[in-house]
């Protein structure tokens, strides 16, 4: 999986997801959308091309996350967050 955002619940408020101004779309700071698995065969990557971000990110969280059989914490380009 490359250059791919996968999200919930979440804005980019941008071009980019994982670019530093993206926001909840909840209100209250209550999270509205979770992401219960994700399973990547291959591996999860960034073309790395100057200027480009991707995201796997929830508003209420990501229960489980694994690329190649391993968990997955990010890689670089590739930001995994909860907002």
């Amino acid at each position: 999986m490359t250059d791919t955002s996968i999200v919930a619940g979440i804005k980019a408020n941008g071009e980019y997801f994982g670019d530093g101004d993206d926001t909840r779309t909840g209100q209250d700071g209550k999270g509205t959308a979770r992401i219960h698995k994700i399973n990547v065969k291959g591996q999860i990557s960034s073309s790395g091309v100057a200027g480009e971000s991707y995201a796997i990110m929830a508003e209420d969280g990501i229960d489980w996350l694994r690329s190649g059989g391993k968990p997955f914490t990010g890689a670089p380009g590739v930001l995994v967050d909860i907002l």
